[in-house]
C-alpha cells in the first residue's frame, strides 16, 4: 500500500490534488486492553502517543501535502 501511495502520489504532481500514506506506530487505544497486550514490550516506553495526538499529525501532515506519515 505505501509504494502504491507514493507511486499514485508521484503520478498526480501539480494536480492539486495530494496522497497521504498514514503509517501510524504504536498508538495508546483501547487495543492494548482488548487483546491483553498490557504486559508487551510494544506498549512500553514514553514514545507511545495517544490517538488524539495521531490523528491531529496526520491531519496537520495531509494539509501540508506530505505523501508519506509517520508517526
Amino acid at each position: 500500500m505505501l509504494s502504491f501511495s507514493e507511486a499514485i502520489s508521484s503520478e498526480l504532481k501539480g494536480t492539486g490534488i495530494t496522497v497521504t500514506a498514514l503509517c501510524p506506530g504504536t498508538a495508546d487505544t483501547g487495543y492494548k486492553v482488548a487483546a491483553a497486550l498490557n504486559n508487551s514490550n510494544l506498549f512500553k516506553g514514553s514514545l507511545i502517543a495517544t490517538s488524539k495526538e495521531v490523528a491531529e499529525y496526520c491531519s496537520k501532515s495531509m494539509t501540508k501535502g506530505k505523501t508519506v506519515v509517520i508517526k
